[in-house]
C-alpha cells in the first residue's frame, strides 16, 4: 500500500521553486471574436435558464475567479454596446477574426505577449465553467514544471487550455479554423493533462438546442 501511495505522489506535477516559477498570474484571454455560423444568430447574447447572456455569464464566472482578463472581439463588434461599462484597456479589437478562431488566438497572443508571461484560452461560449475551476487551471499552471495544460473532464479534453512564454510562438503560427490543441498535443512531453471535476470544460453553446441541455 505504502509504495502505490509513493508511485501516485510521484506521478503528480511537481512544484517548482520560487525562481522557477511564472512570476504574474496568468492572464484570461476569452476569445468572443467568432461569427457564430451553426447558431444562425449571435449565440453570444443567447439567453441562459438564469437570465444571463451566454457571454455575460462567461465573463461573469472569469471574473468571478480573480483572473486578471482581456475580452478579444472582431471590429465594428456588437458586443462593443454590452462591453461598454468594461474599461478600455480590457479589450483587444482582433482585425483577423474573420479568418478563423487559429487567427484570432494567433492575434490575442501577439496583441499581450510584452506584458504578460502566461494566459488561459478561454472560450465565450462556455458559460458554464466554474469561477473556481479557472481559478485552479491557473494555479497548476504556475505551480507546476511544464509548460502548457489541458484540462479534462473524465479523461476527455476540456478547455480554457492554459500556455506559457514557451508556447507563445508556436501559438502565433494558428491559422485558419484550428485551435491550440494540435500544437500541445506535438509536444506533449512538455503538457499536462489536468483531472478536474467540472463538466463544465467540455460543454459548449453551438447550435440553439445546446441551450435546452444546460
Amino acid at each position: 500500500m505504502q509504495r502505490i501511495i509513493q508511485q501516485r505522489q510521484d506521478n503528480l506535477p511537481k512544484p517548482r521553486s520560487l525562481t522557477q516559477m511564472t512570476v504574474n498570474p496568468p492572464l484570461a484571454l476569452i476569445m468572443a471574436a467568432g461569427f457564430s455560423r451553426r447558431f444562425k444568430t449571435d449565440k453570444r447574447f443567447a439567453t441562459l435558464a438564469d437570465g444571463q447572456g451566454v457571454l455575460e455569464k462567461t465573463l461573469q464566472n472569469i471574473v468571478a475567479s480573480g483572473l486578471d482578463y482581456r475580452l478579444a472581439i472582431k471590429e465594428k463588434d456588437l458586443a462593443l454596446a454590452l462591453m461598454q461599462t468594461l474599461p478600455a484597456e480590457k479589450l483587444l479589437i482582433l482585425k483577423n477574426s474573420h479568418k478563423g478562431l487559429g487567427h484570432s488566438i494567433r492575434d490575442a497572443i501577439a496583441a499581450i505577449e510584452k506584458d504578460h508571461d502566461s494566459v488561459l484560452i478561454c472560450l465565450a461560449d462556455m458559460p458554464t465553467i466554474k469561477p473556481a475551476t479557472y481559478k485552479h487551471i491557473a494555479d497548476t499552471l504556475i505551480q507546476g514544471d511544464y509548460d502548457a495544460l489541458i484540462p479534462c473532464y473524465r479523461s476527455q479534453s476540456g478547455n480554457p487550455v492554459a500556455i506559457k512564454r514557451q508556447f507563445f510562438s508556436a501559438f502565433k503560427q494558428l491559422q485558419g479554423d484550428k485551435g491550440g490543441k494540435k500544437v500541445l498535443q506535438a509536444d506533449d512531453e512538455k503538457c499536462f493533462r489536468l483531472e478536474i471535476d467540472d463538466p463544465g470544460i467540455i460543454i459548449d453553446i453551438d447550435i440553439p438546442e445546446d441551450l435546452a441541455d444546460l
